[in-house]
């Protein structure tokens, strides 16, 4: 399956119009990310991957 057929009839198109507005948060998003992780620990909530990264890497996967 393509990442596209995951995304269940959401309209990118119709996106557009918001398009800078959800860059913007994107970016906020992934600079919290790279936060979380600056002092080096593995996954977000320490050595072992949890929900959190699931999360994070959902968003991330979704929009490659």
């Amino acid at each position: 399956m393509a990442r596209k057929d995951f995304l269940g009839g959401i309209d990118l198109r119709q996106m557009a119009p918001d398009l800078k507005l959800l860059v913007q948060r994107l970016c906020a998003h992934l600079g919290w990310l790279a936060w979380m992780l600056a002092d080096g620990r593995p996954f977000i909530l320490g050595a072992d991957p949890s929900a959190a990264d699931l999360t994070a890497y959902h968003t991330i996967w979704s929009l490659r």
